[in-house]
């Protein structure tokens, strides 16, 4: 068994500072959002709109086109951050799809 097969969400929490996923072992862990700049950014309406996936081992924004695994909330040091570039085309998509939508 893997390490990440232990690290299934039961519920999530999106508040408006952090990321709290709370594992199906009982443990709570939380991210602030500066660790993930997408979801940062985003209007609270927006955060609130995710699902889960894989029976709970990611988390998914559509309207952001966003993924967050678990294991990036429980383990930040072990996560590799998206490329700068990709993060700013990622960024700049979704404040043109605010703008038009907000317009």
């Amino acid at each position: 068994m893997s390490i990440s097969e232990n690290l299934r969400a039961r519920r999530v929490e999106v508040t408006e500072r952090e990321l709290i996923v709370e594992l199906a072992d009982g443990s709570r862990h939380a991210a602030p959002f500066d660790l993930f700049p997408i979801l940062a950014e985003a209007t609270s309406a927006e955060r609130a709109r995710w699902e889960l996936l894989g029976g709970g081992v990611g988390i998914f924004w559509p309207e952001l086109d966003e993924h967050v695994s678990v294991f990036s909330v429980v383990h930040p040091e072990r996560t590799v951050p998206m490329r700068p570039q990709a993060m700013e085309r990622h960024l700049a998509r979704n404040r043109r799809r605010r703008s038009v939508t907000l317009g």
